[in-house]
């Protein structure tokens, strides 16, 4: 394989926004001559760099023939390659070495390393982020049109929830959220014929005239809002039941590896409920997103019968089951808000659950 394919494999995307595309270089993140990861440590004597990698750590080993290269995030070729030391590599590095991997995939002794700092990929990541922040919209798809390759959202604005169509076209980057992860590392590439009405919808791209939206990226995902008192814990099977107060029936959460479970402190409920009275709700899911992840994990112990708790899932074919991707617990302000004043906004939504509030919980780069 040439190695300007394997960078477009491996280095070709931002870490954190990888796709379909490179799902097999993911898989594939020891070969038969290159290894590809993130530097875990930095051998003394220059001998050699741990990388670890999708498939396991792995030893790169160096001597005086080995080449060092750094290349920007988004390089797909060498093309922008400049030559650094081995000095210059730290841990946290992403780097692909080639070289003959042995056949237990524990070394490669590394003819050339290529590296990309992790300084410049969350460099890039922040910008992408804010990019995401200024430009994209959220709400749940209401209606398609294949032939026009329109979207119509639902979609949370400064002044409430509006329709808005999205165009899209041939450019248009899809991806589509995996089915127990909102992380957008995690997304896959998609198409427009993966939407479906009901999907939530992060949409980067330009607000046109009225209600329009033309689109440069799209990410869907099946995700819902679920809510209410918790009736059962299930510990041992990592299950909880709740009365699911839009349906007023009964539902299973099943709680995961990959769920994320936090309890709100209470004065980022009372900021998030000011938001959301003032018509703030975008913002206040926003702040909400950013950081839920950076709370402590809350076991599934922790729950106990009565509690309120709100939890954007994945449904299964069974209704009465979905699998949580993330549950919050300690939003009860926000469940049993007062109605809201001349001038204010409702903290509830038409089936009674804190409207719009775990919508945001959709990863952007």
């Amino acid at each position: 394989m040439r190695l300007a394919l394997i960078l477009a494999l491996t280095l070709g995307l931002p870490v954190g926004a990888r796709t379909a595309s490179t799902a097999g270089a993911q898989r594939e993140a020891i070969t038969a001559t290159y290894a590809f990861g993130e530097v875990v440590s930095v051998g003394e004597g220059g001998t050699r760099l741990v990388i670890k990698t999708a498939a396991g750590e792995i030893a790169a080993l160096l001597d005086a023939r080995t080449k060092y290269l750094r290349v920007p995030p988004g390089a797909e070729s060498l093309d922008k390659a400049e030559p650094i030391r081995l000095a210059d590599i730290g841990v946290g590095d992403v780097v692909m070495a080639r070289g003959r991997v042995a056949e237990d995939k524990k070394s490669v002794p590394a003819l050339l390393v290529v590296v990309m700092s992790r300084a410049a990929i969350t460099s890039k990541q922040e910008r992408e982020r804010e990019e995401w922040r200024r430009r994209s919209i959220v709400g749940r798809v209401t209606a398609l049109d294949p032939a026009a390759k329109q979207i119509t959202l639902l979609a949370r604005t400064p002044e409430g929830e509006r329709p808005v169509v999205v165009q899209t076209a041939d450019r248009v980057v899809f991806r589509r959220y995996a089915p127990d992860s909102p992380k957008f590392s995690d997304a896959r590439e998609s198409s427009f014929s993966e939407v479906k009405v009901g999907d939530l919808l992060r949409v980067l791209g330009e607000r046109g005239a009225g209600e329009h939206f033309t689109a440069e990226q799209v990410v869907s995902g099946s995700f819902r809002t679920v809510g209410g008192p918790v009736t059962a814990v299930d510990a041992a099977r990592g299950e909880i039941t709740i009365n699911n107060i839009p349906t007023r029936q009964p539902l299973v959460i099943v709680v995961n590896r990959n769920s994320m479970l936090r309890r709100v402190p209470a004065e980022l409920v009372a900021a998030l409920g000011q938001r959301m009275t003032a018509g703030g709700a975008q913002s206040a899911a926003a702040e909400l997103q950013e950081r839920l992840e950076r709370l402590p994990a809350v076991g599934i112990e922790e729950l106990k019968p009565g509690a309120l708790v709100l939890a954007s899932a994945t449904p299964g074919a069974d209704p009465s089951r979905a699998v949580a991707v993330m549950l919050a617990l300690g939003l009860d302000p926000l469940f049993t808000r007062p109605p809201a004043q001349p001038g204010q906004r409702s903290t509830i939504n038409a089936v009674g659950l804190p409207g719009g509030i775990l919508d945001g919980i959709i990863g952007t780069p």
